[in-house]
């Protein structure tokens, strides 16, 4: 089995390497995921599955000047992962988000934290609204059985 790990040199990328050291991991030195021509180069190695780290990530108060910047960067890099797993004929794509995707409010029923089902309960965060909503286009788990 081939993997790709997008967002290897961050910091799960980098604990990944330890259970997963087969795989290959690239960081953005080694390829722009908002360029729809270095992803499509990119697939030409056929791989099996995808664990889809990478996104645009910073402080707080860089994603709360730039919330346009931080949603047209994540989806772009998400739409061209995706497009060209597709394409690739990848099996198996894991797109990784983070606590910051959730609403910005505690549940009115005690669970803390959230489960995936409230993911769509309210906005995510303004301090990452931007990546939050990229990234909430990747999808949820669903049980389509």
């Amino acid at each position: 089995m081939k993997i790709l790990v997008t967002g290897g040199t961050g910091c799960v990328g980098k604990h990944l390497q330890e259970y997963l050291p087969e795989a290959v991991f690239i960081g953005s030195k080694d390829c722009d995921l908002r360029d729809k021509v270095a992803v499509r180069r990119l697939f030409n190695n056929k791989y099996d599955t995808v664990i889809h780290l990478a996104a645009k990530v910073g402080g707080i108060q860089d994603n709360i000047a730039n919330p346009v910047e931080f949603l047209e960067d994540n989806l772009a890099m998400n739409l061209n992962m995706v497009t060209e797993a597709v394409r690739g004929g990848v099996t198996k794509f894991i797109g990784i988000g983070s606590t910051c995707v959730y609403p910005d409010m505690l549940t009115d029923y005690g669970d803390y934290p959230m489960p995936e089902s409230r993911l769509h309960d309210g906005p995510p965060t303004p301090t990452n609204f931007g990546y939050g909503y990229a990234k909430r286009m990747l999808g949820t788990p669903r049980d389509y059985s």
